[in-house]
């Protein structure tokens, strides 16, 4: 594809998705109230954010989850972590630590999925700082 210049453009195209397209959990962390209460779908999504932070040791957040039905599409990884440039890791969406925080703070009540899976982030526990690894300089 090229504009009017004739220089090249470059475009995303996606499948179709049938069904109706639902946003469970926005890329700022904070977990969407569906119509229909608190739908089993989105407690799924809200236990694989709770799962992504956990067992990455807080250096990792899984969100922006929306899709329809069981297919989810799109999603962010939000991380503190940024290149050697100041650019944060993944993409211009990682809204890195406010989405975390927005995460632990909305996320107080566990639900049966963060139970079945034995999580036990709380706010306030301590995590990692870095997934990028430090050299030691002798």
């Amino acid at each position: 594809m090229t504009n009017e210049l004739g220089q090249h453009k470059w475009v995303t195209i996606e499948e179709y998705v049938k069904g109706d397209f639902v946003k469970y959990i926005t890329n700022d962390g904070t977990s969407c109230d569906s119509e229909d209460g608190y739908m089993e779908i989105e407690q799924k999504c809200v236990s694989l954010t709770h799962f992504s932070i956990e067992h990455s040791l807080g250096l990792l957040l899984i969100v922006d989850l929306q899709g329809s039905g069981h297919t989810l599409y799109d999603p962010e990884i939000a991380s503190r972590d940024h290149t050697k440039d100041g650019k944060f890791l993944f993409a211009a969406g990682n809204l890195s630590q406010t989405a975390m925080d927005n995460f632990l703070a909305q996320h107080r009540e566990f639900n049966m999925y963060c139970k079945l899976l034995e999580l036990k982030l709380e706010k306030g526990k301590r995590l990692r700082q870095s997934i990028i690894p430090r050299v030691k300089h002798s």
